[in-house]
């Protein structure tokens, strides 16, 4: 399997992250969800739609 670079990047800023955490006593999953919930007004999430079974996104709310 091929490295890729964003990928390989992606993980090692996960592992900054938890580290992060980790020195603060934070879980990376609370600050995963706290994170979210600061910017919950610009995150998506898929709904389905009964009447024509299309997956289509809608705000969060």
């Amino acid at each position: 399997m091929n490295k890729d670079p964003i990928v390989e990047e992606i993980h090692k800023t996960r592992l900054k992250l938890e580290k992060e955490c980790e020195e603060r006593g934070e879980s990376y999953f609370d600050y995963l969800m706290r994170t979210q919930n600061k910017y919950k007004s610009r995150l998506v999430s898929r709904v389905d739609d009964s009447k024509d079974k299309k997956i289509k996104l809608k705000k969060a709310v």
